[in-house]
């Protein structure tokens, strides 16, 4: 017996709230397409698309990051990882990327736009990347105290801080707002800025501030 197709509803705003709640990265794009093709002028659509990067087009056979949005950042954690072409390439698709200038353009606030993207982006990030990989977090099975925890996440925190201030890719602008956004949800994730505080040189503690 064929299985029925589903029949998605016609209105934009169902469609992206559906969208937001799915956690198939495939069927979240497959709402977010039909979203735009009844409102191809969503600022809400558009930016989830946006967030939502080549994660739909994963291959299950194999681990790669990169088709998660925020692993654009990557690059300022583990440089070492990548040549200096990628990082090139990583650094300016966070501020370049099509889509990107799309929702900007649409948005009647594209500076607000632009720090609620790349609060996303480094909150994503924390969670993904520095508070999900056991490089950073140690400990027995994953468990650590909460101070020690809070200093361990800090470290890679501000590597990355470091390099995000060092990155020839940046223009000076670019470098002070990632390194501002990233800064403040540091604080917020980690709940204590003491440890990351004492990690960062004075220079780059006034910038950033």
């Amino acid at each position: 017996m064929r299985k029925q197709a589903v029949v998605l509803p016609s209105d934009p705003k169902r469609l992206l709230e559906m969208a937001c709640a799915e956690t198939d990265p495939v069927l979240k794009e497959r709402f977010l397409l039909e979203a735009e093709k009844g409102a191809p002028e969503d600022a809400d659509v558009q930016f989830e698309l946006l967030m939502l990067g080549n994660l739909p087009r994963r291959d299950p056979k194999k681990i790669d990051y990169s088709v998660i949005k925020c692993y654009l950042l990557h690059a300022f954690e583990h440089p070492e990882q990548h040549d200096e072409d990628m990082q090139k390439r990583m650094t300016r698709e966070i501020f370049d990327h099509d889509r990107l200038q799309k929702c900007r353009m649409l948005s009647e606030k594209p500076d607000m736009l632009m720090q609620k993207y790349l609060a996303r982006l480094c909150r994503e990030y924390l969670h993904i990347f520095i508070d999900g990989q056991r490089e950073h977090t140690g400990g027995w099975l994953g468990f650590q105290w909460v101070g020690k925890r809070v200093k361990a996440l800090s470290r890679p925190c501000a590597d990355m801080i470091a390099n995000m201030m060092l990155s020839p890719f940046l223009t000076e602008a670019e470098c002070v707002l990632l390194t501002g956004v990233f800064y403040r949800e540091c604080l917020s994730y980690l709940g204590n800025s003491a440890h990351l505080d004492a990690m960062l040189p004075a220079q780059i503690r006034e910038r950033i501030r």
